[in-house]
């Protein structure tokens, strides 16, 4: 039987603080922008300077998710003894590399929306 002294049940919680309530967080505020988007999109204002403003910030949200679970990954890994540093090291950096490229997608995606807002401003005011 393993013994938990405080030390150690207080970072269990700052773990599941990282890996489940902050993250939590995250896809809520994830979800409410991609709402927001949605109601844009069906408003018929797909390119309004709004929507690229949207995106960049599920984007941003997505990099705070990547970073929330490379915290907490690192802090639920580093806890059991015995673990070699390459095998946490691993962990945290590919466990959410995954993330972190659909964050850089969705940025992607924001800029490419922006150009389409500019031009669409540059056909609205061309005779």
């Amino acid at each position: 039987m393993i013994k938990h002294n405080r030390f150690s049940i207080f970072w269990d919680q700052i773990g599941v603080f990282f890996n489940f309530v902050l993250t939590g967080l995250m896809y809520f505020l994830i979800g409410r922008e991609i709402y927001k988007l949605i109601a844009l999109i069906n408003r018929g204002e797909t390119f309004s300077s709004d929507s690229p403003r949207r995106i960049r910030k599920i984007a941003f949200l997505i990099f705070g998710l990547a970073l929330s679970g490379a915290i907490g990954t690192a802090i639920q890994v580093s806890t059991p003894p015995g673990e070699m540093v390459s095998v946490i090291i691993f962990r945290v950096i590919f466990g959410g590399f995954g993330t972190v490229l659909l964050g850089f997608g969705f940025l992607v995606i924001a800029k490419v929306i922006e150009s389409g807002v500019t031009l669409q401003q540059d056909q609205s005011l061309t005779i």
